[in-house]
């Protein structure tokens, strides 16, 4: 039987590993840190004396296949939703407080109502500027896209670039933002509702998963940084980590679920 190869223990391999292990072919992981889960995960802070996130991670309503992820594994019970979706904000320079409130359908109508947008915008802006992330270039920023000389770009395009893609928005993609404005904010309420993981992100996104791929009979091994790969005749043939190299076979398949 062909074994895939997952190349990373984060939740994109382990949801990787989690598919192929479901489509009945065997799964080997590998890891180089010693414990799964990447970025999202849980550890025990000495300093607080209790488990914590290594920071914050919040689903939205548009993410199907983190939530088709967490129903392969059968966590769906560690995240719970917030509903209907809101999102106060406060401006920490001006102290102004103010709710976006998102509607039920598209097209987003609730734009019209100053009540449900953002203080002192106008609701053509709004779509201005989002047919401009429509538009933009491959390789535009948010900023380049829809400028930084509105109430707009400071009070949600801004707020929206660190929270959905951590990264300023003179920085971040105008692609990537576009992808998310129109799974969320584009497609309604429901969309955008947010879900948390009420009992940490290991013990949704990490632990189960693990249980999962073990009862099935795949390997994780932990401390195996990969070093280096060979290929011939079009394909991987070997893989190189610390203790030695792993041959591949030819009906092998190797998945990298590395950061680029």
């Amino acid at each position: 039987m062909p074994t895939i190869h997952v190349i990373g223990a984060g939740v994109s391999g382990l949801a990787c590993a989690t598919r192929a292990a479901m489509s009945g072919v065997d799964v080997a992981v590998y890891e180089a840190a010693g414990h799964a889960g990447g970025r999202a995960r849980s550890f025990h802070d000495e300093s607080l004396g209790c488990m914590i996130d290594n920071g914050n991670h919040l689903l939205l309503g548009a993410n199907h296949s983190t939530r088709a992820y967490l129903s392969d594994i059968d966590a769906e019970d560690t995240i719970r939703e917030i509903k209907p979706a809101a999102f106060p904000f406060l401006d920490l320079k001006s102290g102004e407080r103010w709710r976006v409130r998102p509607g039920r359908n598209f097209p987003p109508t609730w734009i019209f109502s100053a009540d449900r947008r953002i203080p002192n915008t106008r609701p053509m802006e709004y779509f201005t500027q989002i047919n401009r992330l429509r538009r933009a270039d491959r390789g535009d920023t948010v900023a380049q896209a829809v400028g930084t000389g509105s109430a707009l770009y400071e009070k949600l395009w801004q707020p929206m670039c660190q929270a959905a893609l951590n990264t300023d928005g003179a920085e971040a993609s105008a692609a990537l933002m576009w992808k998310v404005v129109r799974e969320t904010f584009l497609r309604g309420e429901e969309a955008c509702r947010p879900w948390y993981f009420h009992k940490g992100l290991s013990a949704a996104l990490v632990r189960p998963a693990q249980k999962f791929l073990t009862d099935q009979g795949a390997q994780i091994r932990f401390k195996a940084r990969l070093r280096g790969i060979r290929w011939a005749d079009h394909r991987v043939t070997s893989l190189y980590f610390p203790e030695g190299m792993l041959r591949v076979g030819r009906e092998d398949a190797v998945v990298l679920a590395l950061p680029p």
